[in-house]
């Protein structure tokens, strides 16, 4: 479960090229930020809380309860590696800030990376 939370990248990269399927082009505008805007509507803590509200109720399935760890190792892994801000990972910050990119990433972030503009 908790890979399939990258789908939403698809989602990142389409809105901003149109359908593209182009993997050069995908990994290029991911590992150099071109995005204005970061959805990333499946990354977000809040969901987690819901996910423990049902593995509860439906009496711990293992099932649920491998989804909740996950997409939890996920969300942590994502936090400390990708130099995102404390609250990046909540969906309601990122709305609050309009999805900005600036707002997602701790400051200096996104200065620092590649500025090649060859999209392949």
């Amino acid at each position: 479960m908790g890979v399939l939370l990258d789908i939403d990248h698809l989602f990142e990269y389409f809105t901003h090229t149109g359908v593209n399927i182009n993997i050069k082009r995908f990994f290029h505008y991911s590992y150099q930020t071109k995005y204005k805007r970061l959805y990333l509507f499946f990354h977000a803590y809040e969901y987690l809380m819901f996910i423990a509200l049902i593995t509860i109720i439906a009496g711990y399935h293992p099932l649920l309860i491998a989804i909740g760890i996950g997409m939890m190792q996920h969300l942590l892994l994502d936090q400390m590696y990708n130099q995102a801000r404390p609250m990046a990972y909540f969906i309601s910050y990122r709305i609050k800030n309009g999805f900005s990119t600036q707002s997602f990433f701790k400051d200096g972030v996104l200065s620092r990376l590649p500025k090649d503009e060859a999209l392949f």
